[in-house]
């Protein structure tokens, strides 16, 4: 027999399963005090803190598929790497600013510096 479970303010329905764990003591009432209600929330924190901890360990990939180490953000080259780029191909400002995709004025900058 199916039963509803009032939780966090949703209804859930579970088949012949009591709720488990602390996350399943139902909703928060008016006599559980503030720091009962800040506990439950700092457990749920936690615990899904280390799922998805196990999860990228094992997969090396976040929630969203995206690389663990990967801040979202390309990397850009330094003005030494610009420079001694420069220099070992031989090559002028307009091709080094297109070999790194720097606006031309920036490797310009770059190379007059270092």
């Amino acid at each position: 027999m199916a039963a509803l479970i009032y939780q966090h303010g949703r209804t859930f329905m579970t088949h012949n399963q009591p709720p488990e764990g602390p996350l399943a003591q139902g909703p928060v009432t008016e006599h559980e005090s503030a720091n009962d209600t800040q506990s439950r929330s700092m457990h749920r924190t936690a615990s899904s803190r280390v799922v998805g901890q196990a999860a990228r360990a094992a997969t090396a990939k976040t929630a969203k598929g995206k690389d663990k180490d990967s801040t979202g953000i390309p990397q850009r080259p330094n003005a030494s790497q610009v420079s001694a780029w420069k220099k070992e191909n031989k090559a002028s400002i307009a091709e080094t600013a297109k070999h790194f995709n720097l606006p031309p004025t920036i490797a310009k900058r770059w190379c007059a510096v270092a």
